[in-house]
């Protein structure tokens, strides 16, 4: 709801700026009705911002999400949410793995958790 403004704002910048392009004055010129000016040629012309703007705005949501379930405001362990598995693996940070020589699995020891949700959460920050 906190990104309504964004996106009217985005789309009153590109239909102020393909209003005065010739396309736009052609179709005025013709006779056809403003609603069909901005439906037809105008609204178009706006896709391909918006969807930039909802790629980046997705990209945020998953950062906030996994933030606020890090710090143990949201999905509880249950769930599967990258920040819950960076938090619950935060102590295994400073722990070696163990060697495949080891009795025990090396797959016992979860310092894997916390990686595998950093580097998740890492690529969806450089994408955005």
């Amino acid at each position: 709801m906190w990104t309504v403004p964004q996106y009217i704002r985005l789309v009153s910048s590109v239909g102020l700026a393909n209003k005065g392009l010739e396309f736009v004055e052609a179709a005025r010129v013709l006779g056809r009705a403003e609603r069909g000016i901005l439906l037809r040629h105008v609204f178009p012309s706006c896709v391909p911002a918006l969807t930039v703007q909802s790629a980046v705005f997705c990209a945020q949501n998953m950062l906030m999400g996994a933030s606020l379930s890090f710090l143990g405001l949201g999905a509880q362990p249950p769930s599967p949410e990258l920040g819950a598995m960076l938090g619950a693996g935060r102590a295994y940070l400073g722990r070696r793995p163990r060697s495949w020589r080891s009795r025990r699995r090396a797959s016992s020891s979860p310092w894997w958790r916390s990686t595998s949700s950093a580097t998740r959460c890492a690529i969806a920050w450089t994408r955005a």
